[in-house]
């Protein structure tokens, strides 16, 4: 168990371009770990403590994501745990947020309360769970992060061009 959770780990915090590296054996394995990790990391963060959206970042981003999403989203700031799939990404990969199904941890209490577009690139995580689920999600990061997190890049730039089209102020 404790391999295939390191295993996982990796999978998750590795540079697209280490992927094609791993064998195709290996990363049927380790999408089902991932997606077993970041089940069990949604419970701890959960059993831990989450919180509604900030009230000033759901009124900056309610008319580009559906109001359903951003009062069903929750969020949490650091790890969960001391050895935990979040600790591992912030600590040694450059994740200022992590999310897993619909909850967001963000690395510091700064970037939950400010940062728009990481918010708007977590929010399409969210959507991305609720389009493949969660082992659908697990899959398709350990076999191609590259294009998950484009769209999810893509999409928060497009938030960002839009907000100040929009009127309304704040840090994008």
């Amino acid at each position: 168990m404790w391999r295939s959770l390191m295993l996982a780990s990796l999978a998750w915090t590795l540079p697209a371009r280490a992927q094609p590296a791993i064998a195709p054996g290996l990363l049927d394995y380790a999408g089902t770990a991932l997606a077993h990790l970041i089940e069990r990391t949604r419970g701890q963060a959960i059993a831990d403590g989450v919180r509604p959206m900030p009230a000033g970042v759901y009124r900056a981003l309610l008319g580009y994501f559906p109001p359903a999403l951003l009062q069903r989203v929750r969020f949490a700031v650091g790890g969960t745990r001391r050895l935990s799939l979040p600790m591992l990404a912030f600590s040694y990969g450059d994740a200022k947020a992590i999310t897993l199904g619909d909850v967001i941890l963000f690395k510091n209490e700064q970037l939950a309360e400010t940062n728009l577009k990481l918010w708007a690139h977590e929010l399409t995580h969210v959507m991305q769970y609720q389009r493949w689920g969660i082992a659908g999600f697990a899959e398709r990061y350990v076999r191609d992060s590259g294009g998950v997190e484009r769209e999810a890049i893509d999409n928060a730039a497009r938030f960002a061009a839009w907000l100040p089209r929009r009127g309304a102020g704040g840090a994008a």
